[in-house]
């Protein structure tokens, strides 16, 4: 077979052309994690939905059509999540907060897709990350594992009301970093904003991760201000109460596809409902004796019933190892749990949890895209 080549680059200054099989591997994983959320492949081999490509004004087709410049390095199903449920943010001002953002490329990523009035305010503990600053864009230097930088960042550098549309971790991928950020951030979220925290890897981040944040979620003072909370494979995204747009919530979209065998009332059915279930189609958990899902026990119980979603079987690099380099070429790839081949993504809503079965088992990957790459600070505390 003729071999495919790209123009890459090792480093920001030194391009070097190269054989390159992890590229074709870009546009197969975002496919097939397409037909996971309903999104169909044209002849041409690009992304469509509704009879249309997916242009570089949707997040995965973005992403796609980056060949140089400053890097990005996102999970195919993170950006079709973010464009479900940042949709309603496009075209408007919006205050955006990345942690972690090392080569720039998703500074780039939030304000062509978003539109020019999305304002970005980063955080990273690279002070090298300071090259991206512009007339929208502002970087704070500091870890994220420090309340005192919160407060200052809050204080200083986001404007009043100092609140927050959207606020991705991207940074440490590490619980404590994790928690504070949500700790910090989350009461900074604007009515109907959104705090994604990416890259929850490892069946081990049930005890340091998921329960310490059922615990937050599910207080009291924190649940009457929460809105819905959705899991994909490594990603949480926690919705705040409000806002002029509704809840995303597949179960009431018209044409809804849920079996009869799909509609359950008890929380140990989940499993029994999931196995049995047509790809594509969805499980619904409700019971109306329950006066909320936002609560400890009940997000602790959901948080443990889909800690498989993030435990991969493994996660291969090709080339092997490149995730700790700052090469340009590089895929980091899943070898799917049995979960993640069935799950797509899990919707908790005060009043019921919808399930997304997978129409076939999905292809998870990060690819980076770009040739400019600043060298990591810090493995444990600088985001890709």
């Amino acid at each position: 077979k003729p071999q495919l080549w790209l123009v890459g680059a090792a480093s920001t200054s030194c391009a070097a052309v190269k054989p390159f099989s992890a590229q074709r591997k870009a546009s197969t994983a975002m496919v097939k994690t397409a037909f996971a959320f309903g999104v169909a492949v044209g002849v041409s081999g690009k992304l469509m939905r509704g009879g249309q490509p997916m242009g570089v004004d949707t997040f995965p087709g973005y992403v796609e059509s980056v060949k140089t410049g400053p890097g990005v390095w996102k999970w195919n199903n993170a950006l079709m999540a973010y464009e479900r449920h940042l949709a309603h943010l496009k075209g408007q001002k919006s205050a955006v907060t990345e942690v972690g953002v090392q080569s720039g490329g998703s500074i780039q990523m939030w304000q062509k897709v978003l539109g020019p009035q999305c304002y970005v305010y980063a955080m990273d503990i690279n002070p090298k990350c300071q090259i991206f600053e512009g007339p929208t864009v502002k970087v704070a230097i500091g870890s994220q594992s420090d309340p005192t930088v919160w407060d200052n960042f809050f204080a200083s550098v986001v404007p009043p009301p100092h609140q927050l549309d959207f606020l991705c971790d991207d940074g440490a991928h590490e619980p404590q970093p994790m928690l504070q950020t949500t700790y910090s951030g989350y009461p900074h979220l604007a009515p109907g904003g959104i705090l994604a925290i990416e890259d929850i890897h490892g069946a081990h981040y049930l005890s340091t991760w998921w329960e310490p944040l059922a615990a937050y979620l599910g207080s009291p003072v924190t649940a009457q201000t929460l809105g819905a909370v959705h899991l994909y494979a490594y990603l949480v995204l926690m919705r705040k109460a409000g806002g002029p747009a509704p809840l995303f919530d597949p179960s009431a979209a018209p044409g809804a596809n849920i079996p009869a065998t799909g509609r359950i009332s008890e929380v140990n059915q989940i499993a029994g409902a999931i196995a049995s279930a047509p790809g594509g189609s969805l499980v619904v958990l409700e019971n109306p004796t329950w006066p909320s899902m936002f609560n400890v026990h009940g997000l602790t119980y959901l948080f443990q019933a889909f800690n498989e979603l993030h435990a991969p079987k493994a996660m291969p690099d090709s080339p092997p190892g490149c995730a700790h380099t700052n090469d340009s070429v590089c895929t980091s790839g899943t070898t799917n749990s049995d979960m993640q081949n069935r799950v797509a993504a899990v919707h908790i809503l005060p009043h019921r949890v919808v399930v997304e079965i997978a129409q076939s088992p999905p292809i998870i990957a990060a690819v980076r895209h770009g040739t400019e790459w600043v060298p990591v600070h810090s493995i444990a505390e600088s985001g890709r």
